[in-house]
């Protein structure tokens, strides 16, 4: 058994890479581990005479980066990937530099003339440079393009190699600190660390007393519109259809059938609600079921999780499927009984033959019959809006799901009123 002392240094030591603070890392296995005794530290000003070719600017240096956040992109002209970040690295600048923000694009040692021609016509403004040798790039373990790595106001390397659904997260966190509240961030984390140490301990005491699992639905009062307006939620997901879209769209209201749930409907006042889609004839949507299981089991507090068997269309799956998938209810709903009992899940199954609850992706909502790839889900917090969609075994999704869990004031509320239960139970 860990002793107090040894369980809080674990906890503060792979805390960077937990995705605690809503910023997930891309990196794994070994390099993760790497990456994450690089996070933290001051970052060596030295790395900057590595780059040549300064573009938009004069060559950083720590003097020049004093008090600032510097967000490093490196990326590759040649790399439709690579590039397709830039409108929204641009972005960042655009709407950050004001408030003390510095981009800096790092290009691949090959490619450098073509990578400026993309940045013109992406309409860069932000500071380019050239990595001819790739030291620069060995220097911060990179491995792919685009990586991207956040410096803080006290000069310390803060994320390293994160992913791009995260990088507006890490750079809105760094950029509301003082630089002084930046140097104090691993006495922060240790104090985090203690908190959720002495939470921990408290909730396995109320836990021998009251099984959260099995709590009643206790009565709360709900949020006001304005408290879900006041939450900052997760940044949705690009509309691949409307890529030419500037303005975000308004979150739409996540539709389920009253009727058409195994073994029941599930309780959602107060929760997040997790809605995956799936098709008996399509072996990719039920792939995910154990992984969507596992989430109920740990979430299950805050979160339901419903499986929506829906007609499936996409490029690849042909009309004789799109009609397979539009057999007897009765037929559908002795397979999906089927399902759920072979897999002994915890979390609901619907039918909804109507693909109500899939027309309610507001990428797709326009658009006809929505199509989309496998596998799928659309995330909604407590007051039946949808915050995020896309593949839901994927980091982007799971750290958006973090967000709402974290700031939902419907799930606060519910909170809140269990634990008002809990202590007059005794917990």
């Amino acid at each position: 058994m860990r002793t107090p002392s040894l369980l809080l240094a674990a906890v503060l030591f792979t805390l960077p890479a937990a995705g605690q603070d809503g910023v997930i890392r891309e990196s794994t296995g070994d390099r993760l581990g790497r990456l994450t005794k690089m996070e933290l530290a001051p970052f060596d000003g030295a790395n900057w005479n590595l780059l040549s070719s300064w573009t938009n600017g004069d060559a950083l240096t720590s003097e020049s980066t004093n008090g600032k956040v510097v967000v490093v992109m490196t990326w590759a002209g040649w790399n439709p990937v690579a590039s397709r970040v830039l409108p929204m690295v641009k972005r960042l600048h655009d709407n950050y530099e004001g408030e003390g923000l510095v981009i800096v694009g790092v290009h691949h040692a090959t490619g450098w003339d073509e990578g400026l021609k993309a940045a013109e016509r992406a309409g860069v403004k932000f500071l380019l440079a050239h990595d001819a040798e790739s030291k620069f790039r060995e220097a911060l373990l990179v491995d792919q393009d685009p990586d991207f790595y956040v410096i803080d106001r006290a000069g310390q390397l803060r994320y390293a190699d994160i992913v791009t659904e995260s990088v507006e997260t890490a750079v809105r966190a760094t950029l509301g600190e003082t630089v002084d509240e930046a140097a104090g961030i691993r006495g922060r984390l240790a104090d985090e660390a203690q908190r959720r140490e002495a939470e921990a301990r408290r909730t396995e005491a109320i836990r021998s007393q009251i099984d959260l699992r099995t709590l009643p639905e206790v009565p709360f009062m709900a949020p006001s519109k304005a408290a879900y307006e006041a939450t900052t939620w997760p940044t949705p997901p690009k509309d691949d259809q409307n890529r030419g879209q500037q303005q975000p769209q308004e979150p739409s209201l996540l539709v389920l059938p009253k009727e058409g749930y195994h073994p029941a409907p599930p309780a959602t006042a107060g929760r997040a609600v997790v809605v995956y889609f799936w098709n008996p004839n399509d072996r990719d949507s039920y792939s995910i079921m154990t992984d969507m299981d596992r989430l109920q089991r740990q979430m299950g507090r805050d979160l339901v999780v419903v499986g929506a068997l829906v007609p499936l269309e996409d490029e690849n799956r042909g009309w004789q499927q799109q009609q397979d998938t539009k057999n007897d209810p009765a037929v559908l709903t002795t397979r999906m009984t089927q399902f759920r009992n072979a897999r002994q899940l915890d979390h609901a199954l619907l039918l909804d033959v109507a693909g109500m609850s899939i027309a309610s992706i507001p990428s797709r909502q326009g658009y006809g019959s929505p199509k989309i790839p496998i596998p799928y889900a659309v995330l909604a917090s407590s007051d039946g809006l949808v915050r995020y969609w896309g593949n839901p075994v994927s980091p982007a999704f799971r750290s958006a799901l973090d967000r709402v869990i974290r700031d939902d004031p419907g799930i606060a509320a519910r909170r809140r009123a269990e634990a008002e239960y809990i202590r007059t139970k005794g917990g």
